[in-house]
């Protein structure tokens, strides 16, 4: 049975993942996706991951060595000529051992790169993924969704074409068979700690256990000498465990195969990268999401790192101290129970805390962590605080915590939409033009960002059914209260309504007696005016 080598596993980690992020790969090597190519002809969505097959590794190193043996760059072998095996590529595939039934496909790329000097045969790898994947018809093959398994074969050896040239000849092998798809990735350390695979990397002997959802053995494999893995499957939840090869210990992710391959990497001793929604369970620390998908990540009881890819990610942390990092998508970050560290990225993020210590950060602690977008933030905390000043959107959740009976929510330094629930609560705004709407019962709205310096002009909605909004260093000329949904026309309404408590407080009956009220703390109605108010 043949393994592919270190240089030929790097060669399918990089088909894999151009296939996962085809328009990354191409912005990568500077083209358009469709260069040379009828337009739509290659979409940006994603392709399911290539599983290796040894019958492919054979009949692709057979062609390699056949054209050095030969020298003739060709997909055609001539019958009779050193080392023949087949005519065509589907020819050399089966005379391999590979079996074509039900619905099948095949298709091949050939590459070939020399000096007359001394070759550095991994270098070459990279060269000629490069070179295939900007040309054409090599580029459709490499991103054609007709094809589930791959063989590569590198030979090296003196090619003559004009000259002799020390030479890597590489051969790949696509092909689809019956209705089977694969559990395949690698295992590899990362000793350069680049987040992907280097020659030399692979973590051989690995079991690689495969169960359904109910816990019930399918399939096992054992990860090669290059540290690639592959196992048939069918449709269906399956639980993935990891263990042997000198792992302290068992590592176990669920995922579910869906219509085609899945990539699922055991990177070190416990750390996951997987082209499909993922969930760590047993001594699983680590989850990388590939590609760009919208794939969900989530944690354990441990204290997860989880990091997202370039889709609309779903990441939740579990019950430890979870590190969230959100990617250049609309990402929902929920660290769960813990305090929790979370990092949206680009995109407009969603920041679920429930924690008074759960940090947020867009960039300005982390500048290696960029943000951007338009985010919110929507806490179930009894008290938050917005500290880094990098969400626009706060929401208190219907079913947030409080503390004595109160629930309180700190602004930002942006301009803030402000939402609280239906609760008593404390809001504060900071610096910034902010939006608050207290929504029901007794809330204390605090507008006193001038107090930082700051000459933020801010609304405040009080919905039909506040109960009571006490405004609290509310400025006159600057701030407004937005009262429309009374049916105010005017000020001269609103003032038939009002009065003041003789402690230096004015307030508003806006329900007529039927319970909601508006109260400025420290304002006479002498001090305030029609422009404060917005009407219908």
């Amino acid at each position: 049975m043949a393994s592919l080598s270190a240089n030929e596993q790097l060669m399918l980690e990089l088909v894999n993942r151009a296939r996962l992020d085809p328009q990354a790969e191409a912005d990568r090597y500077g083209i358009d996706l469709n260069k040379d190519l009828p337009p739509g002809t290659i979409s940006a969505a994603p392709k399911a991951p290539l599983a290796f097959h040894d019958k492919l590794v054979d009949s692709s190193r057979a062609h390699s060595q056949w054209m050095i043996d030969n020298d003739i760059f060709s997909h055609t072998e001539t019958s009779g000529t050193p080392g023949f095996t087949g005519s065509t590529a589907g020819d050399r595939m089966q005379a391999a051992g590979y079996v074509f039934n039900g619905s099948w496909s095949w298709g091949e790329n050939i590459a070939w790169q020399g000096t007359t000097g001394t070759p550095d045969l991994t270098a070459y790898i990279y060269d000629q993924h490069k070179g295939l994947f900007k040309s054409a018809g090599h580029r459709e093959n490499i991103l054609s969704e007709n094809f589930r398994e791959i063989g590569i074969g590198q030979k090296d050896g003196v090619f003559t074409s004009g000259t002799d040239y020390n030479s890597s000849m590489i051969t790949q092998n696509f092909a689809k068979s019956g209705s089977d798809y694969f559990i395949t990735g690698v295992a590899y350390t990362d000793s350069n700690s680049d987040n992907f695979y280097t020659a030399g990397e692979g973590h051989a002997n690995v079991n690689i256990s495969i169960a359904d959802g109910s816990g019930t053995h399918v399939v096992s494999a054992l990860s090669e000498p290059a540290g690639g893995h592959r196992a048939a499957v069918s449709n269906g939840d399956y639980q993935i465990s990891f263990s042997g090869g000198g792992l302290p210990s068992a590592v176990r992710v669920d995922a579910t195969v869906a219509g085609g391959n899945i990539k699922i990497d055991l990177i070190g001793n416990s750390r996951i990268a997987a082209s499909v929604d993922a969930v760590l369970m047993d001594n699983a620390t680590d989850l990388d999401l590939l590609g760009m998908a919208d794939i969900d990540g989530t944690g354990n009881g441990l204290d997860n790192t989880i990091r997202g890819n370039r889709g609309n990610n779903h990441l939740s942390g579990g019950s430890g101290r979870d590190n969230l990092q959100g990617g250049a998508g609309d990402d929902v970050l929920d660290g769960g129970s813990g305090n929790d560290w979370m990092f949206g990225g680009e995109g407009n993020d969603t920041y679920h805390v429930d924690e008074t210590l759960d940090y947020i950060d867009e960039g300005v602690a982390f500048p290696s962590l960029p943000g951007g977008g338009n985010d919110t933030l929507i806490s179930t905390a009894a008290w938050y605080y917005e500290s880094n000043f990098t969400i626009e959107n706060l929401i208190i959740d219907e079913n947030a915590k409080t503390d004595g009976g109160v629930t309180t929510i700190v602004g930002g330094g942006f301009d803030n939409v402000i939402t609280g629930n239906s609760g008593n609560n404390n809001i504060y705004v900071n610096w910034g033009n902010d939006t608050v709407t207290g929504g029901a019962g007794l809330d204390h709205i605090d507008l006193s960002d001038r107090s930082g310096g700051a000459t933020g002009a801010n609304t405040v909605k009080v919905i039909d059914g506040c109960d009571f909004d006490i405004l609290w260093n509310f400025m006159p000329g600057t701030d407004k209260v937005d009262i429309s949904a009374h049916g105010f026309a005017d000020f001269t309404a609103l003032k038939a309504v009002g009065a003041e408590d003789g402690s230096g407080n004015t307030f508003f009956d806006l329900g007529h007696g039927d319970g909601d009220y508006l109260i400025f703390v420290g304002e006479s109605m002498a001090s305030l005016s029609a422009g404060d108010f917005i009407f219908v």
